[in-house]
């Protein structure tokens, strides 16, 4: 995998970065950060990355982003100009997917928080939304995020409870937020 760039990476002696008040680094887009807005690898290198070297002085930013893209001009010439770009981790989930996932846990009951197991609530996700990538790391990476945000706004609720398949007490699941948890496992507490 590529290194990212830093500031640090720059021609010269660390004299020539530590004279200027501001620098910026331009990056190329990460296979991973592909995989998470579903760029193709061929693609991937059409998107750029502008992030804040140094920030004295400024307040810290998210990225740029920016789309290399061919333009045909008046002479007949192609060059190459760019446009702005909004990196969204979230594309492709339907406004739909809030009412699916909290139907499927009402319906089918709670799932797995955790991405290493068969029955987590991101491999569901990911059926649902086309993606069957959530077994590889950026498809983890994509689900978990859109979990994360769900959870943050309450959509669903995470419990920790005894696995009614291995038996095993205190583990993470994800829940309806009507589901209450069996009295004996209460003690366990919830997240």
């Amino acid at each position: 995998m590529p290194k990212v760039l830093t500031v640090d990476d720059s021609r010269g002696g660390s004299a020539i970065v530590n004279a200027v008040r501001s620098a910026r680094v331009v990056n190329r887009m990460s296979s991973n950060e592909a995989a998470l807005v579903k760029i193709s690898d061929e693609q991937r290198t059409n998107y750029i990355r502008v992030d804040k070297g140094k920030r004295n002085m400024a307040p810290p930013e998210h990225a740029t982003w920016w789309h290399i893209v061919s333009v045909i001009i008046p002479n007949g010439d192609n060059v190459q100009a760019i446009e702005p770009y909004h990196f969204d981790a979230l594309k492709g989930v339907p406004i739909a997917s809030i009412d699916w996932v909290q139907s499927f846990l009402r319906e089918h009951g709670p799932r797995r928080a955790s991405s290493q197991s068969d029955d987590w609530l991101g491999h569901h996700l990911g059926r649902f939304c086309g993606r069957e990538d959530t077994f590889d790391k950026a498809g983890a990476i994509w689900a978990n995020k859109i979990i994360s945000k769900w959870l943050a706004n309450k959509i669903f609720k995470k419990v920790r409870m005894r696995d009614p398949e291995s038996r095993k007490p205190n583990i993470a699941f994800y829940a309806d937020n009507e589901f209450q948890v069996p009295k004996e496992e209460a003690a366990n507490g919830t997240d």
